[in-house]
């Protein structure tokens, strides 16, 4: 039998026997075609700026004087006509409607007055080249990001097949196949919370006990504190808050129980007040946090209200909110009367809730507005064999290491949940720790980054890496086959399995370097590794599963891959505030742990909560299980999700430094050349006139043989951008970004400047009128070899 029959068939075996792909491949690519930002780029004027560099090292001063003059002329004619194609990109539709969706008061500010002026106004200078920056930094987001967001970052599908050509693309039509417009959890979180102030509807929502909260007949379990005894019609009223049943079924089911010592339901009423004053259960209208349509789930609980005028009254007042929200799914396509719906929207959500529309100003995946827009592109792209092949032998030694760094996190985590153990034990007297206090315990190990063992573990994952590279810094570029590696790489991160099942998946996200398909197709192609997640399963995501025409499918896959049931926390709104990157992979078998007061699920099924469980010894390995002893699950399983959101980012082969190699296996890339600078290293970002900063920026990028393309990582800034140092925008963008950056501390400050590769003229992607898009393959691989 064949390794593919053996398959299941979501997956495509590759390497050895111990790894396979996933078959679907999200498509992530930019919205606006690369060539719209060459557009302010003046490659002549860059030319000249060389010629006089060169001339300067050749010749006298007095005798480059012509040259000077010649550069400063082409310098004014480049500013004139990048003023002019920044001009004419504001005013276009599409980049438009991009910036109505993620700054509308750009739109009516800056963009707005940069459109009333002609191309290169020297009135108010100052004021309008920021606008000028303003228009060029959203530009670069769009045409070189593949972000997904919205129409300028849309959700595409690829899919691995078992034979053909190394590729196979076909656009569609339009660049978009589906629009489709969300709330922000947020946002129906802020109108439930307006409703649930009108008390008359309480006796119909379904009260909830918090998750560290445990009844035991009368007994209350709290964490970190003595067992406390209750009432008999206290802890009546606490055992029945199920988060299911209403308290007007609850009150009616006490007062029925001559045991209960409730004759009334207000009796049950005022409990239930108490109880919710003293933080021990949640008593109001509480959306979950998981799925793309928070609106439905609160539809659903107004519709239990029994007063047929209140229930009418509510579903109305949220029904206006759609009403605005569908308006706004309307208008897409169109700038002006997209803006229109927002402003709409926005002023209904403020008359509904008396709230600011927005929130988190500045802050970026903070889910800043109202609602927002996901897409799904109009292409089909099927990849072949050969470039499976070409992909997966190298990446089998970058999975292996992979496999080993899980292997040795989870030995760490499992002796330091050991010791917290131990020390819980001793302090309480018992070999049985209720979990809602070992939770709190173990926080730091978790969530604070001043305590994460995964730093003890990377310098030794890196020193293993530099040791089987040989690195030095004779060359700039290092190449090496998966023959002459393997070796040297399986000896090295030897592994007998994955940390946790989870971990049984990694995301790698893939670039490839061509100019077109049919260059693919002739074997003229480069293979780049982008971002290497770590433990993770990347479409696992709400915003991917809900623009997956058979989002069913993946479900299947997932529950075939780890047929175990997995330990799913529910994650915090108020540390995971994004809806859309929530994790949506949750099959019928798995277990969601309540953790956190300020979430709660539609449906009580295979549903956990801290203070349901207890932690115990068992020979030499921890295990938590449920106080009825029902579920018993390894330490490392309760902890996965959070271990594996730990290691997400910590690929990083090589550490940093002021110049690392550019590295190559076959044909994939596994480390970009990467500059390392502290911003006073960048004297010219403080020159004054522009054209003595471009000159500059020339003689810079020559001195430390930089490329004309790259991505600028700051500290200032949570992402990279794009800078053309061919480019007298983006050179001011660049000094801009080093003057804002050296009034920091220094020791925090570092420039880091990666190659952009592929670069623009070596983008593959293409729509129907043969644009081209920058784009990136995250495929999910298996490791075949299981947790257990």
């Amino acid at each position: 039998m064949t390794r593919e029959a053996k398959l299941p068939g979501h997956l495509l075996g590759f390497g050895d026997d111990q790894w396979a792909f996933w078959r679907c491949i999200c498509l992530r690519g930019a919205g606006l075609p690369v060539a719209q930002v060459l557009e302010l780029a003046a490659p002549d004027c860059a030319a000249a700026a060389d010629q006089l560099i060169q001339d300067e090292l050749q010749l006298a001063k007095k005798e480059t004087s012509s040259t000077y003059s010649k550069f400063e002329q082409l310098f004014h004619d480049a500013t004139a006509q990048v003023s002019q194609a920044i001009h004419r990109i504001a005013g276009s539709d599409r980049f438009r409607e991009a910036i109505v969706w993620q700054n509308r008061q750009a739109i009516h500010t800056g963009i707005a007055s940069l459109l009333r002026r002609p191309p290169g106004s020297t009135h108010q200078a100052f004021k309008h080249r920021k606008h000028e920056a303003l228009v060029a930094n959203y530009l670069q987001r769009y045409c070189t990001k593949n972000d997904t967001i919205g129409f300028f970052g849309p959700v595409g599908l690829a899919r691995l097949v078992p034979s053909g050509e190394a590729i196979a693309v076909r656009p569609g039509p339009h660049l978009l196949a589906a629009r489709n417009v969300y709330f922000e959890a947020w946002c129906i979180d802020a109108l439930a919370e307006t409703l649930a102030q009108d008390k008359a509807i309480l006796p119909w929502l379904a009260p909830r006990r918090l998750p560290h909260i445990y009844i035991d007949g009368t007994v209350l379990y709290l964490p970190f504190t003595k067992p406390l005894t209750l009432s008999r019609s206290h802890a009546s009223v606490l055992q029945a808050c199920d988060g299911e049943r209403t308290a007007q079924a609850i009150a009616l089911e006490l007062t029925g129980n001559p045991s209960s010592g409730l004759r009334t339901e207000q009796e049950v009423y005022i409990i239930l007040e108490q109880l919710s004053a003293m933080k021990r259960i949640s008593w109001t209208l509480e959306i979950s946090p998981e799925g793309t349509h928070p609106e439905c789930h609160l539809r659903q609980l107004l519709q239990r209200i029994g007063d047929e005028r209140l229930r009418s009254t509510n579903l109305e007042i949220l029904a206006t909110l759609e009403r605005a929200r569908d308006a706004v799914a309307q208008a897409a396509g169109d700038a002006e009367q997209l803006d229109q719906a927002l402003a709409n929207m926005e002023a209904t959500f403020t008359n509904l809730t008396g709230i600011a529309p927005t929130r988190s100003d500045g802050k970026t995946y903070a889910a800043r507005t109202l609602v927002y827009e996901d897409c799904r592109r109009d292409i089909e792209v099927d990849l072949g064999p050969d470039l499976v092949c070409a992909l997966g032998q190298p990446l089998t030694l970058l999975l292996a290491s992979a496999r080993w760094f899980t292997y040795h996190v989870a030995n760490l985590y499992r002796q330091a949940f050991m010791d917290a153990y131990s020390e819980l034990a001793e302090e309480h007297d018992s070999l049985t720790v209720d979990f809602a206090s070992f939770w709190l315990w173990v926080q730091p190990l978790l969530f604070d980054e001043d305590a994460r063992l995964v730093d003890l573990l990377l310098p030794e994952f890196q020193q293993r890496w530099s040791d089987i590279l040989a690195l030095s810094d004779s060359q700039s570029h290092l190449t090496f086959t998966s023959e002459e590696l393997g070796p040297r790489v399986l000896a090295a991160f030897d592994a007998p399995k994955p940390g946790w099942n989870a971990a049984r998946y990694h995301s790698p996200d893939v670039l490839i370097q061509a100019s077109s398909p049919e260059a693919i197709r002739d074997g003229d192609y480069q293979l780049v590794l982008g971002e290497f997640h770590i433990a993770m399963n990347t479409l696992q995501i709400e915003a991917f599963l809900a623009q997956h025409p058979a989002s069913e499918e993946l479900l299947h896959s997932a529950a075939l891959d780890v047929p175990e049931p997995r330990i799913l926390p529910v994650l915090s709104k108020q540390s995971f505030p994004v809806s859309r990157v929530r994790p949506a992979l949750i099959t019928p078998k798995d277990i969601r742990l309540l953790y956190s007061a300020d979430t709660c699920v539609a449906t009580q099924s295979q549903v956990l909560a801290t203070g349901s469980l207890v932690v115990e010894s068992v020979g030499e390995e921890l295990v938590v299980r449920t106080r009825d002893g029902r579920w018993r699950f390894d330490i490392i399983e309760v902890f996965a999700e959070f271990l594996s959101r730990i290691v997400f980012s910590c690929f990083k082969i090589v550490p940093p430094s002021k110049h690392t190699h550019r590295v190559t296996i076959d044909r994939l890339v596994i480390a970009r050349e990467t500059w390392r600078f502290a911003p006073a290293e960048i004297d010219f970002a403080n020159e004054k006139a522009a054209a003595n900063r471009f000159l500059g920026a020339r003689r810079w990028i020559r001195a430390h043989n930089l490329p004309r393309f790259v991505f600028v990582k700051v500290p200032s800034e949570q992402k990279p951008c794009f800078i053309d140092f061919a480019s007298p925008i983006y050179v001011d963008i660049f000094a801009k970004m080093v003057r804002h950056n050296m009034q920091i501390d220094a020791a925090e400050a570092s420039i880091i400047v990666s190659e952009m590769l592929p670069g623009p003229e070596q983008t593959w992607l293409p729509d129907a009128g043969a644009a081209h898009y920058t784009s990136e393959l995250r495929f999910v691989a298996v490791d075949l070899v299981k947790a257990d």
